[in-house]
């Protein structure tokens, strides 16, 4: 494959992803309009944004895949898994703090969407934003209580 044929394949798929960025942008100003339902989806994206334009699009691609790579053609497929466990870490765990931590986020998630579709307000929506506080709370408290009085660390 030519320099120009490579060149070419990776600008046109920049040029696809940008076009097709600025048509999803279209669709949620469409869906969304420019008032704070708009600024909660913004805001509710920042976090996986920012994974997205590292992982997907930038620094660690650019560092990682050559790597990785060359472990592969250096020692095999064995070297590569022995190489992304030292760069990732071992997998995530199913543990306590991971449950309340996640079933915190969903209850404020059915808040906001309950916010938005039903209108909720006042007392119902105190009750779910007490709900997800407690369970992130629980997530880290409870973690901080077994490691501090319980095993007396």
């Amino acid at each position: 494959m030519s320099l120009l044929k490579k060149f070419a394949t990776v600008a046109s798929g920049t040029m696809m992803s940008r076009m097709l960025g600025f048509a999803r942008e279209m669709f949620m100003a469409a869906a969304l309009g420019t008032g704070p339902v708009a600024d909660a989806f913004n805001a509710a994206f920042q976090f996986p944004n920012t994974f997205r334009r590292l992982f997907a699009e930038g620094a660690f691609n650019t560092a990682f895949v050559p790597l990785f790579a060359k472990e592969i053609e250096a020692n095999g497929l064995s070297g590569a898994k022995r190489f992304s466990e030292e760069v990732f870490g071992k997998p995530v765990t199913f543990t306590h703090k991971n449950l309340f931590s996640v079933l915190g986020w969903l209850a404020f998630a059915v808040l906001l969407f309950g916010r938005w579709r039903y209108g909720w307000r006042g007392r119902r929506a105190l009750y779910w934003i007490v709900g997800g506080t407690t369970l992130l709370v629980l997530g880290y408290l409870g973690s901080k209580f077994v490691a501090e009085v319980l095993l007396g660390r």
